[in-house]
């Protein structure tokens, strides 16, 4: 126990969570924006967007699985993580480049003049939906690797503070992305043929290769115990009847906290997708109401400033997660120090975590009478204290009972 403590074991188990919320931040801040510059129709982007809760529904329990069951001689965490992580960049920088790539397939297919505008279109909005999905895939991927690895590797009486330490990591990195988001990267580093959405997807993708190496070459792996019922999994039928028996052994207080974040996640998903957009038209709706005739280029430059905005929001929201969860470990470390039983510990962690989401439905109803990108900036921002809680107190929770 007192081995991994250090401050290199943790930094290694848990900075992953800090590049890999890089990505999401580029997507949350910038992908429905570019989504509907692609031509989507705006009614539509929540049909893009179920494939997070959908990857959450079926691939992870799957990748949980064969992750449990590995024998490969790098470890049972470390492929799955290196191989998510390969597929998360590929996935990116794709989907950045769904124009590009729709325009190389109308060339191999057809000439430019043969084949309406429309048309290509069309292929880069399928192109950019395909690999939604298909990030989605990959991040859920790393992400059960890397909460497994922090299982694996802590000690029962540590779970708190690591995963204390993976919510610093995931807040800085929302920080790191939301900032970037925020200011023209592209007009200063003077990028020619280079959009915003794209230069920011790059920079995710080399945050993150970075970290998958040095997690994987300081995080040490062991294989702590064999799986009585390996091998038995490789059929979709035996699949299914092994997460279904495995559900059904899951201790009772683990069972609470999923059912919790069944309901939770649903009002995260929207709030998380939308918050960016939800500031940029409060924003252009205030522009457009005082000078309704604008100009083209007025209005690309009013779109462009609500995009900036909008992110400029959700960094005040990661900036206020950052500081909720500083107090808070500090508060807790102390806490748990005092108590001598972890029933009274869960206890308060689990009434503090309802009282958050509490908050985060009264912020939500508020929105209805927010009529300014101001007031949408001030509501996104306090809601940072309620996501401080649903990324740490579920999985210290859960941590902890299987650590024991």
């Amino acid at each position: 126990e007192g081995e991994f403590s250090s401050l290199r074991n943790i930094y290694a188990s848990t900075n992953l969570c800090g590049r890999l919320q890089v990505v999401w931040s580029v997507v949350l801040s910038n992908g429905a924006p570019f989504l509907i510059s692609l031509g989507l129709a705006k009614s539509l982007t929540p049909l893009v967007w179920l494939a997070a809760p959908l990857c959450g529904l079926i691939v992870q329990p799957v990748i949980g699985v064969y992750s449990d069951h590995c024998q490969s001689r790098w470890g049972r965490r470390r492929p799955f993580a290196i191989v998510g992580t390969i597929a998360t960049v590929t996935a990116i920088i794709a989907l950045s480049r769904s124009k590009e790539l729709a325009q190389t397939f109308s060339d191999c297919f057809g000439t430019c003049s043969s084949l309406p505008p429309r048309s290509v279109e069309n292929l880069a909005i399928v192109i950019a939906v395909v690999f939604v999905y298909c990030l989605n895939i990959a991040v859920a991927t790393v992400q059960v690797a890397l909460r497994a690895m922090i299982v694996d590797n802590c000690p029962a009486r540590q779970q708190a503070r690591v995963n204390a330490w993976a919510s610093y990591m995931a807040g800085g990195g929302n920080i790191f992305g939301y900032i970037a988001g925020s200011v023209s990267l592209v007009d200063w580093f003077r990028l020619p043929n280079t959009s915003q959405f794209q230069f920011l997807c790059l920079l995710a993708s080399a945050a993150l290769m970075v970290s998958i190496s040095w997690t994987c070459w300081r995080l040490e792996e062991k294989i702590l115990f064999q799986s009585p019922h390996m091998g038995s999994t490789k059929s979709g039928e035996s699949m299914i009847h092994y997460l279904r028996s495995t559900w059904t052994r899951v201790p009772r207080k683990i069972r609470q906290v999923l059912h919790v974040q069944f309901w939770s996640w649903m009002g995260w998903f929207p709030f998380l997708y939308y918050s960016t957009t939800y500031i940029a038209e409060l924003y252009t709706e205030s522009i457009y109401k005082a000078a309704p005739s604008v100009n083209p280029e007025a209005g690309n430059l009013i779109r462009k400033k609500a995009t900036y905005l909008g992110t400029f929001g959700s960094l005040n929201f990661a900036v206020v997660s950052l500081l909720t969860n500083l107090v808070l470990s500090h508060v807790i470390g102390r806490v748990i120090d005092l108590l001598q039983s972890k029933e009274q510990w869960t206890l308060i962690m689990s009434r503090l975590w309802a009282a958050s989401q509490i908050l985060l439905a009264i912020l939500m109803i508020n929105t209805q009478w927010v009529t300014t990108s101001t007031g949408g900036t001030t509501v996104v921002a306090v809601a940072g204290i309620s996501w401080a809680f649903t990324v740490w107190t579920p999985y210290a929770i859960i941590g902890t009972e299987l650590a024991e």
